[in-house]
């Protein structure tokens, strides 16, 4: 793996931790409107439920890539 290359990737590992950073900001304002709903307000919470659950896969699935790409680099070095 060149210098180049090597590089490329740790940027794109760099924007990944920044998507996935914005997307758990997102998921704490998501707990927390969860948290201030009306309990008898059903839809709300449902929304809300299923947008904690989105982001967490994204979360998830942002980290995976960041580690699928540092892998890349160990093995290549």
């Amino acid at each position: 793996m060149t210098t180049e290359v090597k590089e490329e990737i740790e940027l794109l590992m760099d924007s990944v931790q920044d998507k996935a950073n914005t997307l758990d900001d997102y998921l704490t304002e998501e707990v927390d409107e969860l948290a201030n709903t009306d309990p008898h307000d059903r839809e709300a919470i449902v929304n809300a439920s299923f947008n904690i659950s989105t982001l967490r896969k994204a979360v998830l699935q942002l980290n995976s890539t960041k580690a699928t790409l540092q892998h890349l680099i160990d093995k290549n070095q």
